[in-house]
């Protein structure tokens, strides 16, 4: 296996007008999962009458929820993040290790159904003629994606920035049928034609490596092949090692930037993403050499919520009688945390499971 430690500097800034009592909930704070680990957040909100975070269980998509008071409101978030990047060598993945698919798990089903943009039954007949018949899954994934570069183009990086909130209605036959389309448009085109063809495929938002004064999120797609979610950007214009997860859904409808109930004007987005002690240059060459599994997730990220709910429970002290029937952690659960209690305070730390994220530092 390769991996590889990358640091991100993640900055936005969101301005409005709302109505007294609008509310309005934003899906534009990192995820926090396994290989995606917060070391720092600041977020100031001013002209809210309330605030908080909501956090979806099954995708780790993390959604602020705000209550304006009436007037200007000012969202301000500065955060560094830690990416685990994890990936098998070329030979390993092609020799078919990840060549099972396992489509009995709940989330397996979720992301193998049509959903909105992603009309996959539409599809199916197109999918069976050309991709079904090819073994094994992780190549049948390849052909997908060079298949969709080949029929749709996005003609410049100022028409890839779609805002998903702003999608028409065409649908993914239309998109193939136009050929061109924007970066939102080719995600969804590439996971419905995987869904069609037996692949569980989700959409991501990501933010562009930059900063813009208009940004939406960038989007890109996840593969479940065995049990790793295989990274895709279909407009090949981010280095897979460096793609922030903001939000995961079955498509760009799950996630919109900005959900407002209330009367709101004048929204402005302002966001910028660094990578820290690498150059972009070297991260699109490594992609190009290597196959990249997810940076923010590897396996499943029910289960790794699943399992991170355990150790927490395992940690936990032995509390008052009354909570002596509360069930007990697998032992699973038990045992990565006896590894990491006794494992000496000089070695390298192993990260079983991920810790609450620090805040400050």
């Amino acid at each position: 296996m390769i991996e590889r430690l990358i640091a991100l500097r993640y900055r936005l800034r969101l301005r409005c007008e709302a109505s007294p009592g609008a509310v309005l909930v934003l899906a534009v704070l990192p995820a926090c999962t396994h290989h995606q680990q917060l070391a720092m957040e600041r977020l100031s909100v001013h002209g809210a009458s309330a605030q908080s975070v909501r956090v979806d269980a099954a995708t780790a998509t993390r959604f602020l929820h705000l209550d304006a008071r009436g007037g200007r409101l000012d969202v301000d978030l500065e955060a560094r993040l830690r990416l685990l990047h994890v990936g098998p060598s070329q030979a390993r993945v092609r020799r078919g290790a990840l060549a099972q698919l396992r489509l009995g798990a709940p989330e397996s089903q979720r992301f193998l159904r049509p959903s909105r943009w992603c009309a996959s039954d539409t599809l199916t007949a197109l999918a069976d003629r050309e991709f079904v018949h090819i073994d094994p899954p992780f190549e049948r994934m390849l052909a997908i994606e060079r298949w969709v570069r080949r029929r749709v183009r996005v003609p410049t990086a100022e028409a890839a920035m779609s805002d998903p909130g702003d999608e028409d209605a065409g649908g993914v036959r239309a998109t193939l049928a136009r050929g061109v389309g924007t970066a939102t448009e080719l995600a969804h085109l590439a996971i419905a034609m995987c869904r069609a063809a037996g692949l569980p495929a989700r959409f991501v938002t990501t933010v562009p490596i930059g900063s813009t004064t208009a940004v939406v999120p960038h989007p890109w797609i996840e593969v479940l092949v065995d049990d790793a979610w295989l990274a895709l950007d279909p407009t090949h214009r981010v280095p897979r090692a460096a793609l922030l997860r903001v939000g995961t859904g079955r498509d760009a409808s799950d996630v919109p930037r900005v959900i407002g109930h209330g009367a709101r004007s004048g929204l402005e987005v302002v966001a910028s993403l660094e990578v820290e002690g690498v150059s972009l240059e070297t991260l699109h060459e490594q992609d190009r050499r290597t196959v990249a599994i997810s940076a923010a997730t590897l396996g499943s990220l029910a289960d790794a919520t699943h399992w991170h709910q355990e150790a927490r429970l395992a940690a936990r002290r032995p509390q008052a009688a009354a909570e002596v029937t509360r069930t007990a952690p697998s032992r699973l659960a038990a045992a990565a945390l006896r590894v990491a209690s006794t494992t000496p305070r000089d070695a390298r730390p192993v990260p079983i499971f991920p810790g609450a994220p620090r805040r400050g530092l």
